[in-house]
């Protein structure tokens, strides 16, 4: 992750007489961070590979504001299980065994990426990005499939999904017809 810009949700608080009130998203905080962190293959499964970040809280100088912010990326992994994003755009059939690797642009934000809410009742936003040392690697199968895109082309997307059919119903294996399960991912690997 060498020079990765991770930008993470800040949760902020009013002191109120008897302790803190309840947080509430207040913004964000970009951690820059160095090392690498290599990520398993993944076959069939549509998950947000994740790597966490250690909290702090800081009180003001007057103690009238609380604020949770990232101190420092803690290594290690973490798997959630997604609802895959619609698909907009596809690229052309990758065929068999097709490869493509990601290196540019920035990954959507999750609303709901670090979950604090048993800390601090709620949870904050993750965001960050690729490039020459932050990378996605997509292996297609050997009956190959389309890498789509949920808000443009995979080059630039938000979010990029693996698909053995294109937006127009397209599918590998047929030349034409919807797919049973469209947008489902198979991430080989991913350099974080």
């Amino acid at each position: 992750m060498a020079g990765s810009n991770t930008t993470i949700g800040v949760g902020v608080s009013a002191a109120l007489p008897g302790g803190v009130g309840s947080f509430s998203a207040g913004g964000t905080f970009t951690a820059t961070s160095s090392g690498t962190e290599k990520f398993p293959a993944l076959v069939g499964k549509i998950v947000n590979e994740q790597t966490p970040y250690s909290f702090g809280e800081y009180t003001n100088v007057c103690g009238l504001l609380h604020q949770v912010q990232p101190e420092v990326w803690a290594t290690g992994r973490n798997t959630v299980n997604v609802n895959p994003p619609p698909i907009d755009k596809c690229g052309v059939n990758l065929g068999s065994g097709g490869v493509y690797i990601r290196k540019t642009g920035t990954a959507g934000t999750f609303k709901a990426g670090v979950d604090l809410t048993k800390v601090i009742g709620i949870s904050l936003s993750a965001q960050s990005g690729y490039n020459k040392n932050v990378s996605i690697t997509y292996t297609f199968p050997s009956e190959g499939g389309f890498l789509c895109g949920s808000n443009n082309y995979p080059s630039v997307a938000a979010w990029d999904l693996m698909s053995p059919c294109n937006t127009q119903g397209v599918c590998v294996g047929s030349s034409s017809g919807p797919a049973a399960e469209p947008g489902r991912a198979r991430v080989a690997d991913r350099t974080q």
